[in-house]
């Protein structure tokens, strides 16, 4: 962001167009939210730098706009500044924190506030650790939440106390109520524990140039239903179930009965014309039971139920009418699984199928050397941190704190498209690309939800979408279908089996724009 607005300026945009545009575009915000702004206090708290200018800016159009504006000058300001002179001149009430012993008049206007906006360093990266004065201010603020009635906190670009670039927080952070991300939204509201600090994110245009050549170097993505709502495959009215592909999901074991027919029954609400579930025979009556729409695939065993090596030749003959295939969910960990996963994808080299591997297919590819060296087709990985670490030797705090480099790493080293699922899932390319998924939903942390994942990702394959652009759809609509079940079950209680119901909803829900609070106002590029 740096880079772009003081390239700006060459193509036109002054930063001061910039400031002004920031700050019609919060004020719009605000009024959106609070209307009437007549009846409305609103108390301003201003720092130094750009974002504290733009906190100045702001508070002269909210006055123009009819609300009862107060400045709180949080630092000292030069006597000589327009902006904080233009603020006089149009009898904007101002307080000066020097002035302010024991923050007794900033308690008074929180109490007073219908609104807190927090321009107090944004973004600016130079005032940090906190001070002691500005970690105060932001205590006090905090502390509002003990009311009931408590006035929300709006942030300016980013909460004051989080880093932009890593979401590292200091003690005394602002949490905000909504956060107004300018321009593109900072690394640091998708890393945790900044997350858990900006509220609800809006980000907003500040009329940076197009075409800035800054901008090309942007590799990151936040994924938004307007980028997927172009993505989704088109549903022709004079179609059938071959226009929509056949998938093969290989899976199952005595001990995982479920893992198959979640995936299954995702695969098919994901939209996938045909599905074969190919599960050990001793458990294919179980899960036939389960999912009825599917065609069912009995695979040899070995005496304790695990899928093996000999049922390959039967796959590999009937590979031809499949477009896409799934291997892993509740597969097992065992010496069979494993001789049985290196016999398939060994027969598998010569022929281009797309691939998605997952779970206990990925515990057992960990122990194949140089196993990616198998996969020839395109394929999608989608471990969760503790598979990503038995992939990787990496330990999962490791993994965890530095999810988009690693992610990217291997990716490339790989040659496949990697999705790390968990909070703010990742998806990183083999081109370099990589893309954020905005939700953090606590109702998705139960047994089977990455099977359902899997099972969209393959059924979206399945009707001929190409590996990256499924595994975005695929993590998006997963999210998007945790969202609303989390309105009706709340944060915990949702279970696998109610994700896979919402599907549908979440897919026509994003099809039609139809926008949830996770991704409101949120832009697709992320720096």
């Amino acid at each position: 962001m740096n880079a772009l607005e003081n390239s700006s300026s060459a193509f036109g945009v002054s930063t001061e167009a910039l400031m002004q545009n920031a700050a019609h575009a919060v004020a719009t915000l605000i009024k959106q939210n609070i209307s009437p702004l007549g009846s409305k206090k609103i108390t301003v708290l201003v720092g130094p730098g750009n974002n504290g200018s733009d906190g100045l800016i702001l508070a002269g159009l909210l006055h123009k706009w009819g609300a009862s504006v107060t400045v709180y000058i949080t630092r000292g300001q030069a006597n000589d500044d327009l902006l904080l002179q233009k603020i006089s001149d149009d009898h904007i009430k101002c307080v000066f924190a020097p002035d302010d012993p024991c923050y007794v008049t900033l308690r008074n206007l929180i109490t007073e506030s219908d609104l807190l906006v927090d321009c107090i360093l944004g973004a600016n990266q130079n005032y940090r650790p906190l001070d002691e004065n500005t970690s105060s201010i932001c205590t006090i603020i905090n502390e509002r939440s003990n009311n009931p009635t408590y006035a929300k906190c709006l942030s300016v670009d980013i909460p004051t106390g989080i880093y932009p670039d890593t979401g590292e927080v200091d003690s005394a952070a602002i949490r905000a109520d909504i956060t107004a991300a300018l321009g593109f939204p900072k690394l640091g509201l998708f890393t945790f524990p900044g997350n858990d600090y900006i509220g609800e994110l809006h980000t907003l245009d500040i009329g940076l140039p197009n075409d800035l050549p800054s901008a090309n170097d942007i590799n990151l993505e936040l994924l938004t239903s307007e980028h997927i709502s172009t993505l989704l495959p088109i549903r022709p009215r004079n179609s059938h179930k071959g226009t929509y592909g056949h998938t093969l999901l290989i899976g199952g074991s005595r001990s995982y009965i479920g893992a198959p027919s979640l995936s299954g029954l995702a695969a098919i609400r994901s939209g996938s014309g045909l599905i074969t579930i190919a599960t050990p025979q001793s458990i294919y009556p179980i899960v036939a039971g389960h999912v009825i729409e599917a065609i069912h695939l009995p695979l040899s065993e070995d005496e304790y139920g695990d899928i093996s090596a000999q049922s390959v030749p039967h796959i590999i003959n009937n590979i031809h009418k499949y477009d896409v295939l799934a291997i892993g969910p509740g597969l097992n960990q065992s010496p069979t699984t494993r001789e049985f996963l290196v016999s398939l994808l060994e027969s598998l080299i010569d022929i281009d199928i797309p691939l998605i591997i997952d779970a206990d297919g990925l515990n057992n590819l960990s122990l194949i050397p140089e196993w990616w060296k198998l996969l020839t087709s395109p394929t999608i990985l989608t471990p969760h941190p503790g598979e990503f670490s038995t992939l990787t030797g990496k330990s999962v705090p490791d993994i965890q704190n530095n999810r988009l480099v690693v992610s990217q790493e291997y990716s490339q080293k790989w040659g496949v498209t990697l999705v790390l699922k968990g909070a703010l899932t990742v998806t990183s390319t083999t081109t370099g690309n990589r893309y954020i998924s905005p939700f953090t939903n606590s109702s998705l942390a139960t047994a089977g939800t990455g099977d359902v994942l899997t099972g969209i990702i393959a059924g979206l394959m399945a009707q001929g979408m190409e590996s990256c652009q499924a595994a975005l759809c695929g993590v998006y609509t997963h999210g998007y279908a945790g969202e609303l079940g989390s309105k009706h079950f709340g944060t915990s209680g949702m279970i696998a089996s109610d994700l896979i119901s919402n599907i549908p909803d979440a897919m026509r829900h994003i099809r039609l724009g139809i926008r949830g609070e996770a991704d409101s106002g949120i832009r697709d590029d992320l720096q």
